[in-house]
C-alpha cells in the first residue's frame, strides 16, 4: 500500500436526542482494560445484577505458551497495537459483545509490515450460539478437529499459519497463530484443546447492551439519502452471498452491533463504497481510537442534530481510492459512517445526520 495519507472526523456527543432511539445501550460500560496477557477486554454491567467480565486474556495462554508454539516474542500485543481505527475492524465488535480480543507476539496483526511476525491471536466472542448456528448454515463450514468440550468448524493449516473456530458452550473461540518456521496442525489443535479447557471452565461473561434498535439495511429512507449525498442514481445494499464465517460476522448478528454495506452500480462508481457500522458498549474503545491513533492529526468543529462537539478529521488513501469516516458517539455507543471514493467529508456527515434524524 502506497501513499498513505489520513484523515477522518470523529464527534464526541453528549446530547444528541435523535441518536438516543437509535444507538443507545440500556447502560454505560465501564473501561475495558488491557488483559494480563496483553490486548483488550470489555465489560458491561446490566442493571440490578452482577456483572460478570470478559474473559482474560492470561485465561486462554501465557506468553510462554505462545513462545513455544510460534517462536518470537509472545510478548502480549498492547491495546495500540490492536486498534486499526475502524469501527467494524480489530477488537472494537468483540469488546462491543463483551468479548476478548488478545494477541502475543509481533507489533500486531493489522500493521502491514508486521504481519508476518509470529504471533497467537485468540478472540472469544460470549452469546454467540445462535449466530454461530446461522452461520454454519449459511456459510456451510467444513467440521474442524475433534475437541473435547467444543465444536470445531472452519478451521485450516498452510505451512506456517493455522487457524479454527470452536464454539464452547454459547462462547465463539476464534484462534489464529502463525509461527516463524512450519506450524506443525498436531501442536496448533493440542494449543487450541487448553484453550478451549479453560474456556469451558470460566465463567460466561455478562451480556452486553443492547442497541435500542438498528436499521434495516434496505431501508429506502437511507438507500435514497446515500444516493442524494453522493450524486448517485443507483445504490443497493451489499452482502457477501454466502457470509464469511467468521467471529466478527457473528458479532454483527448480536444485540450489541450491527453492520450494513453499500455499493453503486459498477458502471457508475466501481470504487465507491459506504459501511455504515454501530456498537454498544464501545465508549472506551470509542475515545482510545479517537485520541490514541496516531492516525488523528487536526481538530474542527462539526455540527450533527444541532449539537456541535470537537471533531478530529483524516483521510486514508490507496493507490486507487480514498477512504473518509465520521464518527458519532452518544451514551456509551458508537456510529461509524466509512465511505471509500473520491474524498467527501461533506457527504459522509450528511448520512451521519440522516442516521441521526427521525425519517
Amino acid at each position: 500500500m502506497r501513499g498513505i495519507t489520513r484523515s477522518r472526523a470523529v464527534l464526541v456527543v453528549g446530547g444528541a436526542t435523535a441518536l438516543a432511539a437509535l444507538l443507545s445501550g440500556c447502560v454505560s460500560a465501564p473501561a475495558p482494560a488491557p488483559g494480563a496477557s496483553g490486548s483488550a477486554t470489555a465489560s458491561a454491567t446490566p442493571t440490578g445484577t452482577q456483572a460478570v467480565a470478559a474473559t482474560a486474556c492470561d485465561t486462554m495462554t501465557t506468553p510462554d505458551a505462545v513462545r513455544a508454539l510460534v517462536g518470537g516474542s509472545g510478548e502480549p500485543q498492547t491495546f495500540i497495537d490492536l486498534q486499526p481505527g475502524d469501527a467494524d475492524s480489530g477488537p472494537w465488535p468483540i469488546l462491543a459483545a463483551n468479548g476478548s480480543y488478545c494477541a502475543w507476539g509481533g507489533l500486531g496483526p493489522l500493521r502491514f509490515d508486521h504481519q508476518q511476525d509470529p504471533s497467537v491471536v485468540v478472540q472469544t466472542l460470549p452469546h454467540a450460539r445462535n449466530a454461530w448456528q446461522q452461520l454454519v448454515d449459511e456459510a456451510t463450514p467444513a467440521p474442524g478437529a475433534a475437541y473435547t468440550g467444543g465444536e470445531a468448524r472452519g478451521g485450516n493449516c498452510q505451512a506456517t499459519t493455522c487457524s479454527t473456530n470452536v464454539l464452547v458452550g454459547d462462547t465463539w473461540l476464534a484462534v489464529t497463530a502463525t509461527s516463524a518456521t512450519a506450524l506443525a496442525e498436531p501442536t496448533f489443535h493440542a494449543a487450541v484443546q487448553g484453550m478451549v479447557t479453560a474456556l469451558g471452565k470460566a465463567p460466561v461473561p455478562s451480556a452486553p447492551p443492547k442497541l435500542a434498535s438498528r436499521p434495516a439495511c434496505d431501508d429506502a429512507g437511507i438507500v435514497a439519502a446515500l444516493g442524494t449525498a453522493y450524486g448517485l442514481t443507483t445504490v443497493h445494499p451489499s452482502a457477501a452471498n454466502p457470509p464469511p464465517f467468521s467471529v466478527r460476522e457473528a458479532a454483527n448478528r448480536l444485540d450489541s452491533a450491527f453492520r450494513c454495506d453499500y455499493r453503486a452500480a459498477d458502471t457508475e462508481a466501481p470504487r465507491w463504497a459506504v459501511e455504515i457500522t454501530g456498537l454498544s458498549n464501545a465508549a472506551t474503545v470509542f475515545t482510545a481510537a479517537a485520541t490514541a491513533s496516531p492516525d488523528v492529526t487536526t481538530r474542527s468543529p462539526l455540527t450533527i442534530d444541532g449539537v456541535t462537539g470537537e471533531a478530529a478529521t483524516w483521510s486514508f488513501q490507496t493507490e486507487d481510492s480514498w477512504m473518509t469516516v465520521v464518527d458519532v458517539l452518544h451514551d456509551g455507543s458508537w456510529l461509524q459512517v466509512l465511505a471509500w471514493g473520491k474524498p467527501n467529508q461533506a457527504a459522509a456527515t450528511q448520512i451521519a445526520q440522516k442516521l441521526l434524524s427521525p425519517y
